[in-house]
């Protein structure tokens, strides 16, 4: 079922097989190449070149910046304590 982030306030609210709608986010390359050189330097988030004849054909994000941005994510469409907003 796809539902907004706002809907779930608990993590006992989740359900297998739930979708969350948020905001989209998109990544330039010299971002993957920033993220991925001092995070994840593996071939195919650091070198252009290499990374077209990887079996991805072509520079792709690491998993860790792709979940790191998710979690942003998350935390902007359902701001806990640190952001001021009232959290149980």
């Amino acid at each position: 079922m796809r539902r907004s982030c706002k809907e779930i306030e608990w993590f006992e609210d989740y359900r297998v097989g739930d979708e969350f709608v948020g905001e989209p986010v998109t990544l330039s390359e010299k971002e993957i190449l920033e993220f991925g050189r001092i995070y994840d330097p593996q071939a195919f988030h650091v070198d252009p070149a290499a990374a077209k004849k990887s079996p991805y054909g072509g520079l792709i994000a690491s998993g860790e910046e792709v979940m790191t941005l998710s979690f942003k994510a998350m935390i902007r469409a359902r701001p806990g304590p640190a952001s001021g907003a009232n959290w149980r």
